[in-house]
């Protein structure tokens, strides 16, 4: 088992909940619905090809048998997510070069469609249901843009964006309920206040809906992590900042600050403050 955001997607500033940003805004791109079951992990295969200015990645892996499932399909033929990402490193900003990550993915699986469903609530009346408009074989694709820019020599400090979309057509069936998304923010090494293990973080991002997956919520549908009776659409916007502190080698402390304005893309709701305290600890293997 594996997981398909440890190869694709990757950032060095915004990528890891033990270290970094808890939000799953600043951990992948929320509009890449990678394949996954709901642990996260799948089965498959990558290959990379690394040359010095870029490299190019590829991958195959297999869809859950239902969304946000538990069990991985295994018609292989009719269901599976695929993924090509491109990595260039071109000198923008800074002396320093960027890293920029362009992908492109299409998920095949047996998903079910947000206008059937309102299509077939409007024949038999009631709210939508889009577990009944599930088909074998149906797509769903998308993009995903991904920057890296390293501002400090170590690169502890940096710069990072993410910007991804997919069809909204077919339903959320892995990942997170969202079909457009953008975030940017910025780590900040402790080397400045003598503090060099230490990191602070701070990001801004805003998940959104297509018109197809509103209007299905707006009408009282339900998906794997939204629906309420009534949608009342906004895009979903986040703050978050953190501090790290490096107490001692094998331990970190952090304290993580989140503003959610508009949770769940509902603007009848909100805004919420999460304040989160995390401490991470790691086995030091030492060497004659």
């Amino acid at each position: 088992m594996l997981a398909a955001a440890d190869i694709f997607d990757t950032n060095r500033y915004a990528n890891s909940t033990r270290t970094q940003f808890l939000n799953w805004s600043f951990i992948n791109n929320t509009a890449w619905d990678f394949a996954a079951d709901t642990r996260g992990y799948t089965r498959g295969g990558a290959a990379e090809w690394i040359n010095p200015s870029w490299t190019i990645r590829v991958g195959a892996f297999q869809m859950p048998e239902v969304a946000n499932g538990l069990d991985l399909d295994g018609d292989l033929l009719h269901s599976h997510g695929d993924q090509v990402e491109v990595e260039g490193h071109p000198t923008l900003l800074t002396a320093r070069p960027m890293i920029v990550r362009a992908m492109g993915y299409e998920n095949h699986a047996r998903m079910g469609r947000y206008r059937d469903a309102l299509d077939l609530a409007a024949r038999r009346g009631g709210p939508p249901d889009i577990t009944g408009t599930r088909r074998p074989n149906r797509r769903k694709y998308g993009f995903a843009l991904n920057l890296e820019q390293p501002l400090s020599e170590d690169g502890d400090t940096g710069l990072f964006a993410r910007l991804g979309w997919n069809d909204g057509a077919t339903e959320t069936f892995a990942y997170t309920e969202a079909d457009w998304s953008l975030s940017l923010g910025a780590q900040i090494g402790g080397a400045g206040w003598r503090r060099g293990d230490d990191r602070v973080g701070v990001g801004v991002a805003a998940n959104g809906l297509s018109d197809a997956h509103a209007d299905y919520l707006a009408a009282g549908g339900l998906g794997f992590e939204l629906g309420d009776g009534k949608l009342s659409y906004r895009p979903e916007t986040i703050v978050e900042t953190y501090y790290l502190a490096q107490v001692v080698t094998w331990a970190a402390l952090t304290v993580d600050y989140q503003l959610i304005a508009d949770p769940g893309h509902n603007r009848a709701r909100g805004p919420v403050s999460v304040v989160s305290l995390r401490l991470h600890l790691r086995q030091i293997v030492g060497h004659e």
